[in-house]
């Protein structure tokens, strides 16, 4: 039998040693009889206490049990598998995944447009390096049309990322 006790006096079982096999000899029936013996005495002093105890005890490991599922699962839905995104994803790891995919793809807008303005600049530096005077007055130009260009592009797709967002659209009028 297991060793268990409810608190506040309930039954109090001796462990599997003391439960032998009474064939045995005689000191293996003395224990075998002191085991069960401790048991009537513990049942005549508090016969409400065994019953509880003998009730309860099951009941409340079986209930410690399924708590214990109960949270592991609500665990695993919030973190998945583990830190990280790797293996099986959960709601913790939302925010990450939504950071990676908007950086992959402010990456590959970005890296275009500044693809497109280094473009238009290499184009009008080249003959303003040998433009002398007048040189310096085209690089300025250039630096700002290409300063309006980019400000202008970078505007336009804040505004269109705003609009995707429901309700969103309220916010730049």
């Amino acid at each position: 039998m297991a060793s268990w006790e409810l608190p506040g006096g309930g039954i109090s079982w001796g462990d599997d040693s003391d439960m032998t096999d009474s064939t045995t000899d005689s000191t293996t029936t003395s224990t075998s009889l002191d085991s069960v013996k401790g048991v009537l005495l513990t049942f005549g002093r508090n016969p409400l206490g065994f019953i509880l105890g003998a009730v309860l005890q099951p009941i409340f490991a079986g209930l410690d049990a399924g708590v214990l599922a109960i949270l592991d699962l609500l665990s695993t839905v919030y973190e998945g598998s583990g830190p990280g995104t790797e293996g099986l994803l959960g709601i913790a790891d939302v925010p990450v995944v939504l950071a990676d995919l908007l950086i992959d793809a402010g990456d590959l807008i970005g890296g275009g447009l500044l693809t497109a303005v280094r473009t238009v600049v290499e184009a009008v530096v080249g003959p303003a390096a040998d433009g002398g005077p007048v040189g310096l007055i085209l690089l300025a130009l250039a630096f700002v049309v290409a300063l309006n260009l980019y400000t202008g592009t970078i505007r336009k797709l804040v505004l269109i990322a705003i609009d995707a967002i429901p309700g969103g659209g309220g916010l730049t009028r």
